[in-house]
């Protein structure tokens, strides 16, 4: 933002380095939240270049981690 000449209001992180979040995707540890609390029988990961971090986070539950094949089909139900 100060790169743009915006001046950043009420920043408690005054070291210098903005740190903002605008991709419109929210945030691996929030995703992981949110599933944590929901508790899906099956967590289908798409749209992640990262499927495998699902699994990871998510070992040790009784969520099933699916991630879709490229090129391959997957029955839903």
């Amino acid at each position: 933002m100060r790169v743009a000449g915006l001046t950043l209001h009420g920043d408690p992180d005054d070291s210098g380095r903005v740190r903002l979040h605008a991709s419109g995707h929210a945030p691996g540890p929030k995703l992981l939240e949110f599933v944590e609390t929901v508790r899906p029988k099956t967590l289908i990961p798409i749209h992640t270049e990262h499927p495998e971090w699902w699994a990871e986070q998510l070992a040790g539950t009784d969520i099933l981690i699916k991630p879709p094949v490229v090129g391959q089909g997957m029955r839903i139900g």
